[in-house]
């Protein structure tokens, strides 16, 4: 989908989480320079994750949507915008104008921290992957609205795909520790998906056409035809 970054990580015998209805709330679209991204996140049901708030909601969905609002940028500064998105005590609303209110199960504004989303809703995603469960973090949002910063960021600020990167090897690093008879295998694909076009980015020589989605007889989404590393 073009504008759109995600991380996708499937263990062997995981349990399948159903995002087919992912997209619950409508993405906020400011028309004066300021942009909302929502981040949609597949976690376990019993993660016991700890949002914003640090309390632990009683019936834990499987999908999370979470909007993140970036500051406004240099260039639209000079123009003269001005932020036309507030954010509610609530910590979950925010608003568009005078009278547009969309509601998430969280809202951050522009001076949020890398790290607060990772650690807030990505974190306990990781934990919940080394228990057999499938994660995605999907970043949704239109052009300019920060997906990449949130996804990848920078080298000061690291986003979620590097945390991701560094929090599994930690985890399979520890447990190695605990345990001799374990070996870990780790496999990577990266894909592209634009335009109804699956590419392989790790064999860009690969033709969509000889790419394909499946569904196993277990219920496992895999990717024929794409090269793992």
């Amino acid at each position: 989908m073009e504008g759109a970054g995600g991380l996708h990580a499937v263990p062997e015998h995981s349990q399948m989480i159903d995002t087919s209805d992912a997209l619950q709330h409508e993405t906020g679209v400011s028309s004066d320079g300021q942009a909302v991204a929502a981040a949609i996140t597949a976690t376990p049901a019993s993660s016991g994750r700890r949002g914003p708030s640090g309390s632990t909601s009683e019936v834990d969905m499987a999908v999370r949507v979470v909007t993140r609002c970036r500051p406004l940028t240099e260039s639209e500064q000079l123009q003269g915008f001005t932020p036309c998105v507030s954010f509610l005590p609530d910590m979950k609303s925010i608003k568009l104008g005078t009278n547009r209110r969309f509601t998430f199960d969280a809202a951050y504004g522009p001076d949020t921290a890398q790290a607060n989303i990772f650690e807030d809703w990505v974190l306990p995603m990781v934990d919940g992957y080394f228990t057999g469960y499938n994660t995605t973090v999907f970043a949704y949002g239109q052009t300019g609205a920060g997906k990449t910063f949130s996804m990848e960021g920078d080298t000061e600020s690291p986003g979620i795909v590097p945390r991701v990167l560094q929090a599994l090897f930690d985890r399979i690093e520890s447990s190695q520790g605990h345990s001799l008879n374990q070996d870990t295998f780790v496999r990577v694909s990266y894909i592209e998906i634009y335009n109804e076009e699956v590419k392989d980015l790790l064999h860009p020589s690969t033709q969509p056409k000889n790419i394909a989605i499946r569904e196993t007889a277990h219920g496992q989404i895999l990717m024929a035809g794409v090269r793992e590393e």
